[in-house]
């Protein structure tokens, strides 16, 4: 049997150490990432894509149409 290691945070606009904050997500090790409060406004695409790098995952959808919500998916996910 499989397991899927799902999270969800909240990430308050990436207004915090943006470091700190993908450790803190590649610490958790999530296969998905539900992520609230994302960028939605100016250069939202950057700062999504920017968040997925330092989490060692990939944007899946959200930002400006997701109304600041963002999901993130690792590799593993198949």
């Amino acid at each position: 049997m499989s397991t899927v290691r799902v999270a969800s945070y909240n990430v308050r606009g990436m207004k915090d150490d943006r470091d700190a904050l993908g450790e803190v997500i590649r610490d958790i090790a999530p296969d998905v990432l539900f992520v609230q409060e994302a960028p939605r406004r100016f250069r939202w695409r950057q700062s999504c894509a920017e968040l997925a790098r330092r989490a060692g995952m990939f944007y899946a959808a959200g930002g400006l149409p997701g109304l600041g919500n963002l999901i993130l998916v690792s590799l593993r996910v198949q």
